[in-house]
């Protein structure tokens, strides 16, 4: 496992493949596990594919106190200059999504590209304010994150993630260079 720590915060990270590189940002009450299916075919054209677990999520620390997306988004300047690179494409959903537009917004250099889904620019509404205090519950308590995103996991992301993939499939970069039977073994580094 690999992490990169940031003041009292430590973050969990995924980077495989070389060439142009991508960070994707996984959504509230999710995980980098998220982008899973997408790390193969990306590798393959050629990009380095860089993915984080935002803190309060996955096998990142806990979240203890109040963390904006604005608080996220220098997060990721800290740990894209502690990978060496000046920018990236950024590929966001939902709150990652606010976290790449404050990137964007705050430090337009980083971002070669930006790709937003499913995200919204503010949480001041009285709906996404009553779902946001949900969320933050879960994510105060021990692995409620990825207890919550495991739960919905086959509704985000759909059976096809249990379907084994095309026996041809290697990732042929480095020291990464093996099969794997389904994408979510790919991002977990399971062997075939």
């Amino acid at each position: 496992m690999a992490f990169f720590y940031h003041g009292r915060d430590r973050y969990y990270y995924f980077d495989i493949g070389t060439g142009e590189p991508v960070l994707f940002l996984h959504g509230l009450c999710n995980s980098g596990r998220a982008w899973a299916p997408q790390i193969a075919d990306m590798v393959d054209q050629g990009y380095r594919v860089i993915i984080p677990d935002l803190l309060g999520h996955g096998a990142s620390s806990l979240l203890d106190r109040e963390f904006t997306p604005k608080n996220q988004a220098q997060a990721m300047m800290a740990f894209l200059e502690y990978l060496g690179l000046k920018s990236a494409i950024v590929v966001a959903l939902s709150l990652g999504g606010t976290v790449a537009l404050e990137i964007a917004t705050n430090y337009p250099a980083t971002v070669e590209k930006l790709v937003v889904a499913g995200s919204f620019l503010t949480m001041a509404t009285a709906d996404r304010q009553q779902m946001l205090n949900s969320w933050i519950e879960t994510l105060r308590q021990e692995n409620g994150g990825i207890t919550r995103f495991e739960s919905g996991w086959l509704g985000l992301v759909g059976q096809n993630l249990r379907k084994p993939l095309p026996a041809s499939l290697v990732i042929k970069h480095g020291k990464h260079k093996r099969p794997y039977k389904t994408a979510k073994a790919l991002y977990n580094g399971a062997k075939a």
